[in-house]
């Protein structure tokens, strides 16, 4: 197995962005800004779950809960050219997911809990560590898991570049995800290649 650790993002990267395409559905975009982090960011934190969470957004927006839930379906797709790649990567790098996520929500939306765990070799949720990206405590608890390895280069793919500041602290290469085009190219510089 290479030394070299690849961290990555879900929401965004491995499958759609489900809340801010959401409320921009029914908001403007100055409204979704501010709704976003209203109602999502203590529940990355494992405040409340996705069954809460729908139910606080429903009383506020007067939008049904049924409705919410549809079209957070809706809007979901899986990024499979993306997962199969990673899929191709497991057993020759080390693979990690860091996620912003509220407890449920993986399941709701994959259907299959171990989905995600399967193609990672650990998974950290927000929710369960009680922090979120980008405060540095969250990615502090991903790098300290690692810490009987000495890799030669840590990556982090995230599609929102919030989160891809300041992590020189952690020796992590941070990379904005755009497309899959991009990324391949990217890794395809950087001496990361899958098993055919």
């Amino acid at each position: 197995m290479e030394n070299k650790l690849i961290i990555f993002d879900c929401f965004g990267v491995l499958c759609t962005e489900i809340s801010p395409k959401w409320f921009r559905m029914h908001f403007t975009d100055e409204e979704a800004k501010v709704l976003k982090p209203k109602f999502f960011n203590g529940a990355d934190r494992g405040d409340i779950d996705i069954h809460e969470l729908v139910g606080k957004i429903s009383d506020e927006t007067k939008i049904p809960t049924y409705e919410i839930l549809t079209e957070w379906k809706m809007i979901f797709h899986k990024n499979d050219e993306l997962i199969d790649y990673i899929r191709k990567l497991k057993g020759k790098y080390h693979l990690c997911l860091l996620s912003n996520v509220v407890k449920g929500f993986v399941n709701f939306l994959f259907e299959d809990p171990n989905y995600l765990k399967d193609i990672f070799d650990k998974t950290f949720n927000s929710w369960e560590h009680h922090t979120r990206k980008p405060e540095k405590e969250f990615y502090k608890l991903c790098i300290d898991s690692y810490k009987d390895y000495k890799f030669d280069k840590i990556y982090f793919i995230d599609d929102n570049m919030k989160n891809l500041v300041g992590l020189e602290e952690f020796n992590i290469t941070p990379h904005l995800f755009t497309t899959n085009e991009e990324l391949f190219d990217y890794f395809s510089k950087e001496g990361i290649k899958v098993d055919e």
